[in-house]
């Protein structure tokens, strides 16, 4: 095991392969001279600063013991900034089996520190690597247990995620008084069609008075029965968690839901909330939900869910379109309650008792006081509209403008085609993309004159294909980032919306000011027209380019130089 302490206020560790050997680090140079042996214990000595641990290259992981550990508050693993070409490092777990993660902050007898901080970095998996029983691949376990102002920005995962297990933070994250826990930007790509796991958290998030808050984050498996696509079941069991701008693709089995699995927002003191979210994956699951699964805002707690929709079909039996089975149930201790405003679903209703909105109801309307006749459950529906409880089916985007909040959503061009997140991920034009624990979303293009194909700015490696989404003639190069404008677009200020489709996608935003100056000489006359006077055939003007003679707008006229001619365009003489 090694211990590694340095000072935050004047020293930075660097860990990473040294040359092509064993993993090594450093302290305020990139030499890492000194070997590293796991687990590895990292301490800031001088917690008035931040101690920066970077990775300076890609590193594998062998062993089950391979993982760093928060010593102290005040760390930070890994950079705020991109590598150089757009990358971020990725840390592959190797033929582990029952891995537990790669940092931890906390255990089951043991609270986490404050302010430990993880950003820009990939966990990949090869070898048949599992991750451990409640464990994540970026985070353990506990991380943040009873420890405040930790965060998890702009890190993804790739292995499958086992039964109460997390694709990036484990189980019991930020439980307990003082926990507090933001995972921002994160996603993960692995399945699991397993019992009660995360996609991002695992089981039992901000449990007894914690708190934990999850944005812009995603996940693409198959969501299996007790699971959910973005946390696990059992979430803020006696504390908060808020889940805004995420979503999910994967199909979603029994019990479970498209955004948290069951049972969150249950019991006393419980707080679930949901806000601007969509899943995308079918129903299928008997008692599921497109974003809770079933008993969401149980027994004494509460779960809301606004501004968000499913799309998938909800053909489990006594499913619904947001909220699954006995959502708000409680008894004679303590009514549930649940909430549902300004959502929509699109997918059609299967037989059963499936609902469009809350499963077993067929309205988008709903005003119901817990008590022992409804088993004591407190439900309230406004402003919603569902496809299926009006024996449609399919994306309507009148119907979706209707009761979405517009203002938080990108609507494509074309018809009926789903909205996007207007919040969502990192900037690609920016190396520099984690500022106190968010991304830097909205970028000024530089002035740029109509017709100017030169002013362009670095673009991503990795993040191309990106598309303007806004209408307007206006477009991107896709290799390179450069912007085209034609001569043809009026002065102003443009706020463009783009889109990226790898892996999923992430939607920014710009703006783009645009002038029109004077036009220059290479404006004016093309080479060919230069050439023409060059040779002494001024009486060819008109005819060298059919441009040239467009732009005089009269092809009679005729100068006796060149000089006349551009004195001509600026306007500073006339011409009979």
């Amino acid at each position: 095991m090694t211990s590694i302490s340095a000072d935050g206020s004047t020293q930075t560790i660097y860990v990473g392969n040294r040359f092509g050997g064993g993993i090594s680090y450093s302290i305020n140079d990139t030499s890492l001279r000194n070997p590293l042996t796991f687990p590895c214990q990292i301490t800031n000595t001088n917690t008035g600063s931040t101690l920066k641990v970077l990775f300076v290259t890609n590193i594998t992981l062998t062993e089950t013991t391979h993982y760093f550990t928060a010593s102290s508050s005040k760390i930070q693993f890994g950079s705020e900034s991109l590598n150089s070409d757009g990358t971020i490092p990725v840390i592959t777990i190797d033929g582990v089996t029952s891995y537990p993660g790669v940092f931890r902050n906390g255990t089951s007898g043991a609270n986490g520190y404050a302010n430990v901080s993880i950003y820009n970095l990939q966990v990949r998996t090869t070898g048949g690597s599992t991750v451990g029983s409640t464990g994540g691949w970026v985070a353990q376990a506990y991380f943040s247990k009873a420890a405040a102002g930790n965060s998890i920005v702009n890190c993804s995962s790739t292995g499958d995620i086992a039964s109460s297990c997390g694709g990036i933070a484990g189980s019991f994250s930020a439980s307990q008084a003082g926990g507090n826990l933001t995972i921002r930007g994160c996603w993960s790509t692995g399945n699991f069609n397993v019992n009660g796991a995360g996609g991002i958290v695992g089981i039992y998030a901000a449990q007894t008075n914690g708190t934990c808050t999850i944005d812009q984050c995603y996940s693409t498996g198959t969501i299996g029965t007790n699971s959910g696509g973005i946390l696990a079941n059992y979430g803020a069991s006696g504390g908060t968690v808020e889940i805004t701008n995420c979503f999910t693709l994967g199909q979603i089995g029994d019990n479970a839901g498209g955004i948290a699995g069951p049972n969150c927002g249950r019991g006393s003191g419980s707080s679930f909330t949901v806000s601007t979210c969509y899943s995308e994956g079918a129903i299928q699951g008997a008692s599921a939900g497109g974003i809770l699964g079933i008993q969401a805002g149980s027994y004494g707690g509460s779960a809301t869910v606004t501004n968000s929709y499913s799309r998938g079909a909800i053909s489990g039996t006594t499913a619904g379109g947001i909220f699954g089975e006995n959502a708000a149930i409680g008894n004679i201790s303590g009514n549930g309650s649940a909430t549902c405003t300004n959502c929509y679903t699109s997918g059609a209703n299967g037989a059963g008792s499936t609902g469009g909105i809350f499963a077993g109801f067929n309205s988008d309307t709903i005003s119901q006081t817990g008590d022992n006749t409804n088993s004591y459950k407190t439900i309230s529906a406004s402003n919603n509209k569902s496809e299926a409880n009006a024996g449609t089916s399919g994306w309507n985007t009148t119907n979706a403008q209707g009761k979405l909040n517009t203002a938080n959503w990108v609507i494509p061009s074309g018809t009926n085609i789903p909205f996007k997140l207007k919040t969502f991920g990192f900037h690609p034009y920016s190396l520099n993309n984690i500022i106190s624990n968010a991304f830097t979303l909205a970028y000024t293009h530089p002035t740029i004159n109509a017709g100017d194909f030169s002013n362009t700015v670095g673009l991503i490696s990795g993040i191309s294909n990106f598309a303007i989404l806004t209408a307007t003639s206006i477009q991107l190069e896709f290799n390179n980032g450069r912007l085209i404008v034609p001569s043809s677009v009026a002065a102003g200020t443009y706020t463009l919306s783009m889109q990226c489709s790898l892996g999923s996608y992430v939607t920014l935003y710009f703006t783009v000011t645009l002038l029109v100056l004077p036009p220059t000489v290479s404006q004016l006359i093309p080479t060919t027209a230069i050439k023409y006077y060059a040779e002494g055939e001024k009486t060819e003007l008109k005819t060298a380019n059919a441009l040239i003679s467009d732009r005089v707008g009269n092809p009679n006229l005729r100068f006796s130089s060149q000089s006349d001619y551009i004195k001509y365009k600026m306007g500073l003489n006339t011409r009979s």
